[in-house]
């Protein structure tokens, strides 16, 4: 009787031992997979892996969450026109106040613990060449890619509002970025209020065709279109609304937006269709007022009723010329000017341009030290310093 209880025990403890060696292999897998889904989606490290690796992984998460494998931009666009009509110096950064707008816009979207990107989103800022170097060099230290582009030809038709939008066609070149299948637009004058990477999946921003047969086609002048597009939006609110916005807190109606915030998926076919439509022959026979170029370009070619027509992204991502009753009820950014705000958020957003120069003040200090190899103590005070100043503030205005 003995020899079968010790070959019964015998064949447990094998069993077990089976049981264990199945899981410690599963749970291998498992945290493999998690460590390299998380080094893939991230920026610095995704470049270190072998590619069929990263491939892989994005594969398997594209049914998951399809923003996560695409190559997403939250964007700007920077002219020095301004600057130069006041005779602004190229080192004279305080004194160019859509500069600095620029960096605090850069400073939400990349380092404010609140509102910083948790997606390793690129920030990405279009400049034209009236942007002096040094500025272009102090984007690059701040973190952003800064992408240089050439002027946008414009004819007889062209009769900006104001002088300082004289280079403001150039925006269209963000239609040529095709390494990227979507970009979020942001107005140089627009703060972050809290983390917007749900924007992504707003369903308003995703790819939808062409209609066919539209009530205003194509024009015979104009080049073809895709038979798919992103351009989405939202309309522009009147200084006093409501919150949300509702249609009839609309400045222009529910059927016209502003050119200061918008998604976009780059298409060069949709570039030239662009041009096409601002070609001279609009001079004779407009098809859109250019006291607002590029903006009523855009409604004119994404017209409700045309082929194009533009998708609404949820109003409360962005209102425009806000108050602290929207930051209070919930708006994720602002398009509001930081330098000439609504009086009650002006005190706010003034902290807010100081908060950022501080935040970069120890991050320029912090970087000399590392590339002095400096002594790892005062490294660590300066680490202190920057957490006690930059990321136990809060974005609640006072």
């Amino acid at each position: 009787m003995s020899q079968p209880l010790h070959s019964f025990s015998s064949y447990r403890s094998c069993a077990l031992s089976t049981a264990y060696t199945r899981l410690l292999l599963v749970s291998g897998i498992f945290l493999s997979l998690f460590f390299l889904t998380i080094a893939s989606l991230h920026p610095r490290t995704s470049q270190h892996l072998p590619t069929s690796v990263t491939s892989a992984v994005h594969g398997a998460l594209e049914k998951i969450h399809p923003s996560q494998h695409e190559k997403l931009a939250y964007t700007t666009f920077l002219a020095g026109t301004v600057a130069s009509s006041e005779n602004i110096t190229a080192n004279d950064f305080d004194l160019d106040v859509y500069f600095q707008a620029a960096r605090l816009l850069g400073y939400h979207v990349m380092h404010k613990p609140s509102t910083r990107t948790r997606r390793g989103v690129d920030w990405v800022v279009l400049v034209t060449p009236t942007v002096p170097e040094l500025k272009k060099e102090r984007l690059r230290a701040d973190g952003a890619i800064v992408v240089e582009v050439d002027p946008v030809e414009t004819g007889d038709w062209f009769h900006p509002g104001l002088e300082k939008w004289s280079e403001v066609m150039s925006k269209l070149r963000l239609w040529q970025l095709t390494e990227y299948d979507r970009m979020l637009f942001l107005d140089t004058d627009s703060v972050l209020i809290k983390n917007i990477d749900g924007i992504w999946e707003d369903p308003g921003a995703m790819m939808v065709k062409s209609v066919r047969e539209p009530v205003s086609p194509v024009m015979d002048d104009e080049t073809p279109i895709p038979e798919k597009f992103l351009f989405a939006s939202v309309p522009e609110s009147k200084p006093e609304h409501n919150f949300p916005p509702k249609d009839s807190d609309f400045w222009h109606g529910h059927n016209y937006f502003n050119a200061g915030f918008f998604m976009l998926s780059p298409s060069t076919e949709l570039f030239d269709h662009y041009l096409s439509i601002a070609s001279p022959a609009n001079a004779s026979q407009p098809k859109f007022n250019s006291a607002c170029p590029e903006q009523n370009l855009l409604n004119y070619a994404h017209r409700r009723e045309g082929a194009m027509p533009w998708q609404d992204l949820a109003v409360t991502w962005n209102i425009i010329r806000a108050s602290k009753k929207d930051i209070d009820r919930g708006a994720f950014s602002l398009h509001t000017k930081w330098w000439n705000a609504n009086q009650d958020i002006q005190e706010f957003l003034g902290k807010e341009l100081e908060r950022m120069k501080g935040f970069y003040e120890g991050w320029d200090e912090r970087r000399r030290e590392v590339e002095g190899a400096v002594v790892p103590g005062t490294a660590m005070k300066l680490k202190r310093w920057v957490k006690k100043q930059v990321y136990e503030w809060t974005d609640v205005p006072v």
